[in-house]
């Protein structure tokens, strides 16, 4: 994308949802952040197109493992590897 508010970002948890509109007063004028379950969409492929995804997992329980697991899953399918 050729700006920044051309560009997707997709915060996958809403926790109170202002994230988007915070991310909207620095210029993202394209942000998915709903109220949905995560893990869920993974699982059903559902998880929206995006450019950048910018988050910032709740510390409970396994959140950050997961997350970096479909990272890392996403971006070796991205390149051709094998998927974790």
């Amino acid at each position: 994308r050729s700006s920044l508010a051309q560009l997707v970002v997709y915060d996958p948890y809403y926790c109170q949802g202002r994230v988007k509109q915070l991310l909207r007063e620095l210029g993202c004028l394209n942000v998915v952040n709903a109220n949905r379950d995560f893990y869920a969409d993974i699982a059903a492929a559902r998880v929206p197109s995006h450019d950048c995804l910018l988050t910032n997992p709740p510390y409970s329980a396994e959140h950050k493992q997961k997350l970096l697991a479909y990272i890392v899953a996403e971006q070796r399918a991205y390149w051709g590897g094998a998927a974790a």
